[in-house]
């Protein structure tokens, strides 16, 4: 008996909380990006590349999406992004343009650059990302 009062209580949690944090629909959203992962190599400056990465909605729901530019180091101003703000349709698929203009007094080291892709609605903001990588050789 009080097994199943638990399980009842459960479900009656798992209905109405989510749909109380006005976020109901929000738990069955998610993003998927590919590539996932671009090693470029050991690389000498200057030097650009362009990635093209696909952002996809694999739910039914249209979703609005921001996109940003991360990194442990200050390489942001070398980066520009095709569509920073949009709204995925859902089933719906988007190529994102990344361009990376290394210049030529870039200091050596390994560089890690995270491109990332978040559901800007509701209270629980799923995000992915896809992460470019180089070393630059002295």
């Amino acid at each position: 008996m009080r097994a199943a009062l638990v399980l009842v209580l459960l479900i009656t949690l798992a209905y109405v909380w989510p749909q109380a944090a006005g976020q109901g629909a929000d738990l069955h959203v998610g993003l998927s990006v590919s590539p996932g992962l671009l090693e470029l190599g050991r690389l000498y400056p200057p030097f650009s590349f362009v990635a093209n990465l696909t952002v996809e909605n694999p739910g039914s729901e249209d979703v609005p999406v921001e996109v940003q530019a991360r990194s442990d180091k200050d390489i942001l101003s070398w980066v520009s992004i095709s569509s920073t703000s949009f709204t995925l349709p859902g089933g719906g698929k988007l190529n994102v343009t990344v361009r990376l203009n290394v210049p030529g007094d870039a200091k050596p080291g390994n560089y890690l650059l995270s491109i990332v892709f978040t559901v800007a609605k509701g209270a629980f903001k799923p995000s992915v990302e896809a992460k470019i990588t180089w070393v630059i050789r002295g």
